[in-house]
């Protein structure tokens, strides 16, 4: 398990601690009930951005009708990274201290003490996490329940990969494994034990009060609704820590200008091709989201029904 959740940390920071404080809700047409996270990019032929979120659990894997549809237009299929071996096998291997160094040469002992509590409540050895660094381990944390039960799914973002490989269209990345690491190292140490901090505030918080953090996101998820979307990871932000901010824009915006940019170029470079774009879905809102951003580079872009 411990393979599979230190891959899937590269991405659940965007579900955690990627979360805008000064978010607005999407200015026009506030989404139904049940509303899918899909925007069309209108041109011929139209493409296609559609907001993931990154844990196994079978509900999101059950696309909604107009995501399927738009995702059999496509012909090519993007991911925030790749999903192959190679980047599992290097996001495994960039995940971890060299050296000598382990979790208990840098963090604070009460801070180390209560990460190896936290874990034996969900009955994992200190062990198997000490030689991992401090930004894979936050980002570890709130899935461990989630792995436990997954019973060998996938999350949403590797399923329309092999899916889409598996029906003979290409696939791409926006990213790569070795960037969305710098950006996870960008913090120094002080923002990442402060990740840590949170982390550990949240989900011991949780455990007393019986809320399942992970869960609440999900059902927001399914629910369409991006305003509730933003207030419910807003809710799990400790908005007194000053390296929060720090953390949104390393996490969040630096990299939304660069996936929009992204984004521009690979409609240039294959202007009669169908893009379907899969990103985490706290990337698209707000004013410094991928979809304004488009929007304001001249790319009409639209909620879809």
């Amino acid at each position: 398990m411990i393979q599979r959740v230190t891959y899937l940390a590269l991405w659940v920071h965007l579900l955690w601690f990627g979360i805008a404080i000064q978010v607005e809700a999407e200015p026009a047409g506030a989404p139904a009930e049940g509303r899918p996270f899909l925007w069309k990019i209108e041109r011929q032929p139209p493409s296609y951005l559609f907001g993931t979120i990154h844990v196994p659990d079978e509900r999101v894997l059950a696309l909604p009708p107009s995501v399927e549809r738009a995702f059999g237009l496509a012909s090519i299929v993007y991911t925030e990274v790749a999903m192959d071996l190679r980047s599992q096998v290097e996001a495994q291997r960039l995940s971890m201290f060299s050296g000598a160094t382990t979790l208990r040469t840098v963090l604070p002992d009460e801070l180390y003490s209560r990460l190896e509590t936290y874990l034996a409540s969900r009955g994992v050895p200190m062990l198997l996490f000490t030689r991992f660094k401090v930004w894979a381990v936050a980002s570890s944390l709130p899935l461990l329940d989630q792995m436990q039960k997954a019973n060998g799914r996938q999350v949403l973002d590797m399923y329309l990969s092999e899916r889409a490989s598996s029906e003979g269209k290409q696939t791409d990345a926006l990213e790569t494994i070795e960037s969305q690491v710098a950006v996870m190292e960008s913090m120094g140490e002080d923002g990442q034990v402060s990740m840590l901090r949170q982390t550990l505030d949240q989900l011991e918080e949780a455990a007393t009060s019986g809320e399942d953090l992970i869960e609440d996101m999900v059902q927001t998820y399914l629910s369409g609704d991006s305003e509730r979307l933003m207030q419910v990871a807003q809710a799990q932000l400790d908005q007194s820590n000053v390296m929060t901010p720090k953390l949104q824009d390393a996490l969040i915006y630096t990299r939304n200008r660069t996936m929009s940019e992204t984004i521009r170029k690979k409609l240039d470079e294959r202007p009669q091709a169908t893009h379907f774009f899969a990103i985490g879905v706290l990337h698209y809102p707000g004013e410094r989201g991928i979809v304004e951003l488009l929007r304001k580079s001249g790319i009409e872009v639209t909620r879809a029904p």
